[in-house]
């Protein structure tokens, strides 16, 4: 799906079905896969339900997939409301589980988390530590590779380290050539601002905000 509320829909379709047929196994994946639609269009509290109910569901039947990946969900969402020691718990326990099954989508958003924390806490060069070796991995999620770009763009631009954000950003371009659609694209030109110089800055942050 190119846009995040088209695949919400898809996915709540999908756990209409599987309550309407009391269908546990496909219900806890239509769950987390709509947590993170919920999430990325800001709907935090209704992301939060989801992926709680998933977590729930795959505990109880062994489905380690569905445990981090909703682990991952609810470790960003901890981060977005300041709750610093929850995210990093749910993000430890996802990664304990990831790594070894090697659930490559769900340690990119682990990571994704842990960066985001630390760009809010004022450490964008620990953010970059921990992003680099990720957005250089092959293995590296499509489905968040956008997002980790741009999160190391931002920590590069923070730490004044803005040759350490290129390679994200031109992994960022590449990936938005397969998108029709704005906000992709509004996002790049706001990384490409953050890495210019003062003179080109202003040019892509209107760019941005045009889009």
């Amino acid at each position: 799906f190119d846009q995040p509320a088209g695949a919400e829909e898809h996915y709540s379709r999908a756990v209409d079905r599987s309550r309407e047929l009391a269908n546990i196994a496909d219900l806890m994946h239509a769950l987390h896969l709509r947590a993170r639609c919920e999430l990325d269009l800001g709907k935090v509290a209704v992301a939060e339900a989801d992926a709680a109910e998933a977590l729930q569901f795959g505990r109880q039947l062994r489905q380690p997939g569905v445990v981090v990946h909703s682990l991952a969900v609810l470790a960003r969402v901890a981060a977005l409301r300041g709750d610093i020691a929850e995210s990093r718990r749910r993000t430890e326990e996802a990664l304990e589980h990831a790594v070894p099954h090697r659930l490559h989508l769900a340690v990119c958003a682990a990571v994704l988390a842990n960066g985001e924390i630390d760009v809010s806490l004022g450490r964008p060069a620990a953010a970059l530590e921990r992003l680099e070796p990720l957005i250089a991995d092959p293995v590296a999620h499509p489905a968040y590779v956008i997002e980790l770009a741009a999160m190391t763009v931002e920590a590069a631009a923070l730490a004044r380290t803005p040759g350490r954000g290129l390679p994200a950003l031109a992994l960022y371009e590449a990936w938005v050539e397969c998108f029709d659609v704005p906000a992709p694209r509004a996002t790049l030109a706001r990384c490409r601002g953050l890495l210019a110089d003062r003179a080109q800055a202003d040019g892509y942050f209107f760019e941005a905000l045009k889009l």
